[in-house]
């Protein structure tokens, strides 16, 4: 049976956090960055959250996933990564909490990004279903798309220029060869003889 998720409190609206606990569960998790937005090529450090809310201590298996244009640079104290996926064990007292941090890089300057997104999980054992999961998306910055836009449509006028002018000095150059060897040949010369010129 998996266990459905039910929204929690969450950051202010457009703040690209979101999180999720579910009913009754007393592990939550948030998972936080010190910015909204971010270009192509950057790194963004991550905070994972994980609080106890209950009266015993509880072992637990933290998870963080990445979109596809992005890479784990680092993971932090007890950290592995594997792809897209970090991975912690941990054990959290009553009432206490525990971070972790990731710091993650969005895909090379001049990729088609618009968003990146990342989701955080709780899990009381490998295999089991989350018990509390948290997302954050920060847009990528506009200026970085409008700026390979830029450079891209003048490079290609360049290089069709460059082609073209290339064309004509092949055709302009097989012309002259033409008609230098149309007049050095033999067969051009008029013969006096034969009532030409001279």
């Amino acid at each position: 049976m998996v266990a459905a998720l039910a929204p929690a409190d969450s950051a202010e609206p457009g703040a690209g956090e979101r999180t999720a606990t579910v009913e009754g569960a007393t592990l939550g998790v948030r998972i936080t960055d010190d910015r909204d937005t971010i270009a192509a090529g950057e790194e963004v450090l991550y905070t994972l959250t994980l609080r106890n809310e209950g009266d015993e201590e509880r072992h637990a298996i933290v998870s963080q996933r990445v979109s596809a244009k992005a890479r784990f640079v680092d993971v932090g104290e007890g950290g592995t990564a594997s792809g897209g996926v970090a991975t912690w064990r941990v054990v959290v007292e009553p009432g206490a909490e525990i971070e972790r941090t990731a710091r993650v890089r969005l895909g090379e300057p001049g990729e088609r990004l618009w968003r990146m997104s990342t989701t955080a999980c709780a899990q009381s054992e490998a295999g089991a279903p989350p018990v509390a999961c948290a997302t954050d998306a920060d847009r990528v910055d506009g200026s970085v798309r409008e700026a390979a836009s830029a450079v891209s449509a003048p490079q290609r006028v360049l290089t069709v220029t460059s082609v073209l002018t290339a064309v004509l000095l092949v055709v302009a150059t097989g012309v002259a060869a033409f008609v230098v060897w149309t007049r050095l040949r033999p067969g051009a010369r008029r013969d006096p003889a034969n009532g030409s010129d001279g």
